[in-house]
């Protein structure tokens, strides 16, 4: 019975994540089709966040039967911020424009509120979906956090149908390694929040400079040497972050990523040491 609720809940995830895939690409055919202003596009994507987040809700609850773990990670969020935070400056340098320009008080607050629907969607369903389905399959961390990564990362891939290549496997690698630091902290908090509060922050370092002008204030060998001491730090934070995730925490967290489901660690795993 376990065994067959757990490829029922694989089989529907790996296809509600192509619906969803192939939903954004027809979106973005359609803006492109439709030639559409900035504030129109936010908006389209703002509703369409808005179902996809319902959608996901209602099919962890009622069909998949998994808990959107809520805890108390600010501690932890705060670490991890200010461990980011070269990363964040190298973004925050990267898009600094020469010339300012204020955006209106509705584009600003447009961006922001589908930026958070797009940071909440994403988190919903790289993490707080798949990471417990991944744990009915292993309780190793580096799995987990690897596989959680790579569906985050590859969510941008549909963006190389209207991007160039180059910014692409750029988009790719930060959010590759932006989805191992998320994976982590959900891990280690069991709180949906913490990823959620650090996803909007980096989004926020890299979208709201950018409102705020046109072209590039600094050189790229100036952004070069930030995303050096940048990643040098963000791979710091992954050991430090690596080192903490013990077979405990990951036991306990499985034990409590589904509705009734608390006895399921023990029951399936009994015969394992850790």
């Amino acid at each position: 019975m376990d065994t067959q609720k757990t490829r029922v809940r694989t089989i529907g995830t790996m296809l509600l994540y192509a619906i969803l895939m192939a939903g954004h690409i027809g979106i973005n055919r359609f803006e492109a089709a439709q030639a559409m202003s900035q504030s129109q596009s936010l908006l389209v994507w703002l509703l369409i966040d808005l179902a996809e987040i319902m959608v996901i809700l209602l099919m962890m609850k009622y069909v998949f039967k998994i808990r959107l773990l809520i805890g108390k990670g600010h501690a932890l969020q705060l670490t991890t911020v200010v461990w980011l935070m070269p990363m964040i400056l190298s973004n925050v340098v990267s898009v600094l424009p020469q010339h300012f320009v204020f955006p209106s008080k509705y584009q600003l607050f447009l961006v922001i509120v589908e930026m958070t629907a797009a940071v909440v969607f994403e988190e919903l369903l790289g993490r707080g979906l798949i990471i417990p389905i991944v744990l009915q399959y292993t309780r190793r961390s580096t799995v987990v956090v690897t596989l959680s990564a790579v569906t985050f990362a590859g969510t941008h891939l549909i963006n190389a149908l209207f991007q160039p290549l180059q910014q692409v496997l750029g988009q790719i690698l930060f959010t590759l390694l932006l989805g191992i630091i998320l994976a982590q902290v959900y891990l280690l908090t069991a709180d949906i929040l913490s990823p959620i509060v650090l996803h909007l922050v980096w989004n926020a370092s890299i979208v709201i400079p950018g409102l705020f002008g046109t072209g590039y204030a600094f050189s790229t060998g100036i952004n070069s040497l930030m995303l050096i001491v940048g990643f040098a730090c963000l791979f710091a934070l992954i050991h430090q972050h690596d080192r903490q995730i013990t077979a405990s925490r990951i036991r306990s967290f499985t034990n409590g990523a589904f509705y009734g489901r608390q006895e399921w660690g023990e029951r399936s795993y009994r015969r394992k040491r850790w």
